[in-house]
Formats: C-alpha cells, structure tokens, sequence
C-alpha cells in the first residue's frame, strides 16, 4: 500500500493558528481544519497580530495569508520562526515570482494558492510538521 505525506498525520490533532485579513477567509480555511480534526487555536487580521499572538498562544502550525495589513506574512514567517519555531504555510492569491523566491529564501514550509483544496490544504500541514532529523 503507498502511503501518502497525509497519511502520516491522518487523525493527528494539531492547534492551528490562522492569519487573513478576510474574514470570509478565516471562516473557511477554519472549516478547513476542524473537517481535517485540528482545533484552530486563533485568528488574526494582521501580520503583527499573527506573531503577537504566536508568542501568546502555542500553535503547532500557523497558515497565513501573504498581503496583510502592517506586516505581510512572509516577513511574519521569518519573525515567527526566529523567535518560536513554528512552522507557518502561506496562502496567496498571487501567482507573483517575487512572493515564491521570498518564501524560498524565507523560513515557509509550504506556499499555497487561493483556493486551496482540502488535500492540498492536508498535504501542507503534514510536510509543515514532519520532523525535522537534526
């Protein structure tokens, strides 16, 4: 049997941390993630506010829009990264080479477009959170 990345965190319970300026976003990326068994632990509008609240509430993974308001999240992945570890997927609803080599050379696990499929969506938290050999 071929075992899929998902497979290896099929009914795996992860605290999810959500960051889009669209709330209508939020709402669904947050059905998302309750239908795949993870409990979305926030959710902010902000780049500032996703790393405040990173440092306020442990998540296992955060998924971040990249175009919002006060800090995008690719500078957010970098900061969230330096100072917590966490791992952060974005999200764009650009298809621009400019955001792909600055989430290459940053610190994302997995670059999504809008909209994200329930699998993809799957496939991006288990690479984000496999572990790492040291």
């Amino acid at each position: 049997m071929t075992r899929t990345i998902a497979d290896a965190t099929e009914r795996a319970h992860l605290r999810v941390g959500l960051a889009d300026d669209d709330p209508a976003a939020r709402r669904v990326l947050g059905r998302m993630l309750r239908h795949l068994g993870h409990e979305v632990v926030f959710q902010v509008a902000t780049g500032r506010q996703l790393v405040d609240r990173c440092h306020d509430t442990p998540a296992d993974v955060v998924i971040a829009d990249i175009k919002m308001p006060e800090m995008d999240g690719l500078d957010a992945a970098d900061l969230i990264f330096e100072e917590t570890h966490t791992p952060v997927i974005v999200l764009s609803g650009y298809g621009s080479l400019q955001f792909l080599r600055r989430a290459q050379q940053g610190h994302v696990e997995s670059y999504l477009m809008k909209p994200a499929t329930l699998a993809q969506l799957e496939d991006a938290i288990a690479w984000a959170t496999r572990p790492h050999s040291v």
